[in-house]
């Protein structure tokens, strides 16, 4: 990471379960990069970067690491939904305490 520069406290990255799944989606290939040989390489790259950011975090305090890879394919909005709010939370929970459920509670 660049010294001086806001760090990112969490990092999602939503994947296929197989490269090959992306060309079947709807409108694949209408974009520039939507090909499986870029796809590919930004995922490595993404990979590759996740590895050496972790190598460089050395806070054993952190239990929730900063980059988590979140398999889509044949999931509901729902279900990648609910992945992602249990990483926010523990990284949320992690940082400022168990009580951060009180901030989602409703006051009427």
């Amino acid at each position: 990471m660049e010294k001086g520069l806001v760090e990112p406290d969490l990092v999602i990255c939503l994947t296929p379960g197989n490269l090959d799944e992306l060309s079947s989606r709807n409108g694949y290939g209408n974009e520039r990069y939507e090909n499986d040989d870029f796809q590919k390489r930004v995922l490595e790259n993404y990979v590759r970067i996740s590895k050496d950011v972790e190598l460089d975090n050395n806070d054993e305090n952190d239990s929730v690491g900063l980059w988590h890879f979140i398999q889509a394919t044949d999931k509901t909005v729902e279900e990648v939904h609910k992945c992602i709010m249990v990483l926010v939370k523990s990284k949320l929970e992690s940082i400022i305490g168990p009580e951060i459920h009180e901030c989602t509670n409703k006051k009427d």
